[in-house]
């Protein structure tokens, strides 16, 4: 999947366009670790593209009795010339 990256609220997210419905996605822990790199910080800025997959986690509700999904992007590439 391709996307941008953005910043809101101070933390990284994937944004991605669903056929013009926009989602932002958390950054998964690993992803965390690369984007707090300080070698990683001198290059990234927002809007630069990335390529992702989705890791999705669930857990189940007893409350609502239903199984919630936890959605995260791990990003696998950077456009380099969008940097």
């Amino acid at each position: 999947m391709n996307g941008k990256l953005v910043k809101s609220l101070g933390e990284w997210f994937v944004k991605y366009d669903n056929d013009g419905h926009i989602v932002l996605y958390p950054l998964c822990p690993q992803t965390l670790v690369w984007a707090n790199n300080p070698l990683t910080q001198k290059f990234i800025k927002e809007d630069i593209e990335v390529v992702f997959s989705l890791i999705v986690k669930g857990e189940y509700c007893e409350t609502k009795e239903m199984l919630l999904k936890n959605y995260q992007a791990k990003i696998t590439s950077v456009d380099h010339e969008t940097i």
